[in-house]
């Protein structure tokens, strides 16, 4: 018997009705507001149809917008080099810091938040400063495919190709992945 909120779609995936998450009790306060400020954002319209391209490409850029303008004021440049490069077929921001105090055999992935749909592009690449600038490492920030062109899995079929990319090169030792919200 299956359950009534979730039953298997036709290609073996799982299918889950909406429900509502709530914020966990075990982060700060802070965190909880940080939490429902980007909820207010993303729930600030409807969210389009499964089936509406146009209106989901509107919610993004939309969503991209209102974020960008927390990254911009909190991602300095100063201090890092950041190209665009292309790896696999993947956009990536290769950003490295100037202190002295990053190994050049270390390499940080950034797998950049937005839940696989959101902050490609511009959010990426300041996402990808920031890192770079807090933890000193090179940076390689995977600007991932997102949906309603590339519906999941692309996005994480890109990191995936990345990732193996950079093993040609980096012992596995030398790579640390990580990230905010989908990228964590």
């Amino acid at each position: 018997m299956t359950d009534a909120r979730s039953n298997p779609s036709d290609d073996g995936g799982l299918r889950i009705t909406a429900r509502t998450i709530p914020s966990p009790r075990s982060i700060s306060i802070e965190a909880r507001r940080s939490l429902a400020r980007f909820a207010a954002i993303a729930g600030a319209t409807e969210f389009p149809s499964l089936d509406d391209d146009a209106g989901w490409r509107a919610h993004i850029e939309e969503y991209n917008s209102a974020i960008l303008r927390d990254f911009i004021s909190s991602a300095q440049e100063v201090g890092v080099e950041c190209r665009t490069r292309i790896v696999s077929g993947v956009t990536v921001y290769d950003v490295v810091p100037a202190s002295a105090t990053w190994n050049s055999e270390r390499i940080y992935v950034e797998v950049h938040g937005g839940a696989l749909i959101y902050l490609q592009g511009e959010g990426c690449r300041l996402a990808a400063i920031s890192t770079a600038s807090r933890t000193h490492m090179r940076t390689i920030a995977v600007d991932y495919r997102v949906p309603p062109d590339h519906p999941y899995p692309a996005a994480l079929d890109d990191c995936v190709a990345v990732y193996e990319d950079l093993l040609k090169h980096h012992l596995p030792r030398n790579i640390v992945i990580g990230g905010a919200s989908a990228g964590g």
